[in-house]
């Protein structure tokens, strides 16, 4: 089976464990968006691009099934990717089905880095996942998974409008096994996301996102000017 082949048969299991999914930032266009980032930052970085490419297809495979505190979509994303890879792996599929889709080592990269790609891990792999994932939140995306995961809250906190803009190792990672959110202010989850840039991996995702934290640095200032404004009305 070629590797576009395999590609291919990837992202028609991606897209059926996604379908039911309601319209948001983690559907099947946002699993694209990142396996583009992730191709790209591969090539660069001069890494195995096929590897990089089916882990960022099969990173969040696991949304539909999530059910926080307990099940996490990493967890058992992990887990159906292993398993879709492994079954493909099966000698016992009828002749002209059982071409390997990936070597047992490969499978378990993948899965390895499915399971990290929101924090923690080592290796290559998991760095151009985390970072590819990333990239997807900077810029305008940015300000649109703001606006989804945080429109309820108040815009600013009237003692610091800024609010909180850094987070301990393992203090996001708790808040958002029950929250979809990080931060108690629309200011907060955004100042949130434009921290991600200092948790970059690569000198190619470092480079590539500048111009699209800026983006949201910016939004920030004008946002504030906007609460200002508004507050000597």
């Amino acid at each position: 089976m070629t590797k576009k082949a395999i590609i291919k048969k990837t992202e028609n299991y991606v897209k059926k464990c996604m379908q039911n999914l309601p319209p948001n930032i983690h559907d099947y266009k946002h699993v694209d968006r990142v396996r583009k980032w992730a191709v790209k930052i591969a090539r660069a970085e001069k890494k195995d691009v096929f590897l990089a490419e089916m882990a960022a297809l099969l990173h969040d495979v696991g949304r539909a099934k999530e059910k926080p505190p307990k099940i996490l979509h990493a967890d058992i994303g992990a887990k159906m990717a292993y398993n879709f890879l492994t079954k493909n792996l099966s000698p016992h599929l009828k002749k002209g089905d059982g071409d390997k889709l990936v070597s047992k080592k490969e499978v378990e990269q993948i899965a390895y880095a499915v399971a990290c790609h929101g924090r923690g891990g080592k290796g290559w792999l998991v760095e151009i996942l985390q970072d590819a994932d990333k990239m997807d939140a900077f810029g305008l995306m940015g300000v649109i998974r703001t606006a989804q995961h945080a429109f309820k809250l108040p815009e600013y906190n009237e003692k610091n409008i800024l609010g909180q803009t850094k987070w301990k190792k393992n203090q996001s990672t708790q808040i958002l096994k029950t929250k979809k959110h990080v931060g108690k202010t629309i200011i907060e989850n955004l100042n949130y996301i434009i921290s991600w840039d200092n948790n970059l991996h690569t000198k190619t995702a470092k480079k590539l996102a500048k111009p699209f934290v800026d983006y949201l640095k910016q939004g920030r200032k004008l946002f504030i000017k906007q609460i200002n404004i508004n507050s000597h009305t």
